[in-house]
């Protein structure tokens, strides 16, 4: 009896230190690091597994929140400036505690900067910047994107599984938006040739600027919906067994097939139309 009370206490405290240890692994800090000799840069990069929070400001800073109160690593040489998560070890054992802090990245540039191409890989993102950036790529894994008053002359952004919000922001030359399993919602901006897709959720346009607009959605709505008559040039939209509906627009050519749903045109007028609702 007393050797089980023995066992007994003794799987007790075991697993109390193991509690306490989990704790302890797992807070998160806020680390703070300023990046010096940045004139050159041309080249940015961003890969962290957690939130992306890109912002300006008067110099260029990074701050990370990660369990273990671990920092990004930061490399900067031939112009090219990389932000890095650092790679954890593995614990071993049993992991009792299943609570788990918040970790984002926080880098703010100067906003006279200037970008060849920005690269961004996380698990969300919300980017801010007035810096000048030449291409600007944005992937995320399984949160949303926001982009807002931002500038670029070539963007692509790519999510698996979240919503993309762009507001305010102006491409000069090729983009491309794309969301397997989330909405795209677009207002207040301004295009050359819009091209977006969502695999499985709904496209909303509001208040775009474009002369061409390419949008599919192969099991949600499409909506364009601008609050003055706006004019394209060319509209190309599929809709597989979703609804279409554009409204206060005036369409040069139009290809818009909506295979399993309706198509409404409100104030819209088209010169030119190949359309199909079968």
């Amino acid at each position: 009896m007393l050797k089980k009370t023995i066992q007994l206490i003794t799987g007790i405290t075991i697993a109390s230190c193991l509690i306490i240890c989990l704790n302890s692994k797992v807070n998160a800090d806020t680390k703070k690091q300023t990046v010096k000799n940045t004139d050159k840069v041309q080249h940015l990069i961003i890969d962290a597994p957690t939130k992306v929070i890109l912002k300006t400001g008067s110099e260029f800073q990074v701050q990370s929140k990660f369990p273990n109160l671990k920092k990004t690593t930061i490399t900067n040489q031939n112009g090219k400036l990389k932000v890095s998560y650092p790679h954890q070890k593995h614990l071993w054992g049993i992991q009792i505690n299943s609570k788990q802090p918040k970790s984002v990245v926080t880098v703010t540039i100067p906003s006279n900067l200037k970008l060849t191409d920005l690269k961004i890989k996380s698990k969300a993102a919300d980017v801010q910047t007035d810096a000048a950036i030449k291409k600007l790529l944005i992937a995320s894994h399984s949160g949303d994107v926001k982009l807002t008053k931002t500038n670029s002359k070539n963007l692509t952004i790519k999510s698996e599984s979240g919503d993309i919000n762009i507001d305010q922001v102006k491409v000069e030359n090729d983009n491309h938006l794309s969301s397997e399993s989330g909405d795209v919602k677009i207002s207040n901006s301004q295009f050359n040739s819009m091209q977006a897709n969502s695999e499985s959720g709904d496209i909303f346009i509001s208040n775009l600027i474009a002369k061409t607009l390419r949008l599919n959605s192969d099991s949600g709505n499409v909506k364009i919906n601008n609050q003055k008559a706006t004019k394209y040039n060319q509209v190309i939209i599929n809709s597989d067994s979703g609804d279409v509906e554009i409204k206060n627009s005036k369409i040069n050519k139009s290809k818009i097939d909506t295979a399993g749903g309706d198509l409404d045109l409100p104030k819209t007028k088209i010169n030119h139309s190949e359309n199909s609702t079968e």
